[in-house]
């Protein structure tokens, strides 16, 4: 044991829903730890390309209608943690 210590966030517990859907859809915090923390909730692409970024605070409607039907992943970020979900956009 050399003392180190690993630092690991804990994660973002989120609803995402309804999934799948057209492009419209909410995200909401589960925890209310989370609820009231400003975040980043980022969707990308397959490809790993940024298609919506925006700050949050526990919940949100989202207008993603513009997107081509497909699958997205949706991603809150702060700096307490991380969480991760996918999406699916049906037309």
């Amino acid at each position: 044991d050399l003392g180190i210590q690993e630092n690991r966030a804990s994660g973002i517990e989120f609803k995402l829903y309804p999934n799948p859907n057209n492009g419209n859809f909410v995200v909401e915090t589960i925890s209310q730890d989370f609820s009231a923390a400003k975040q980043r909730l980022m969707i990308f692409d397959l490809c790993g390309r940024v298609l919506l970024s925006q700050w949050f605070f526990g919940k949100a409607s989202i207008d993603a209608s513009a997107f081509a039907e497909g699958v997205y992943t949706v991603r809150l970020s702060s700096d307490d943690g991380v969480g991760v979900k996918r999406v699916i956009i049906v037309k």
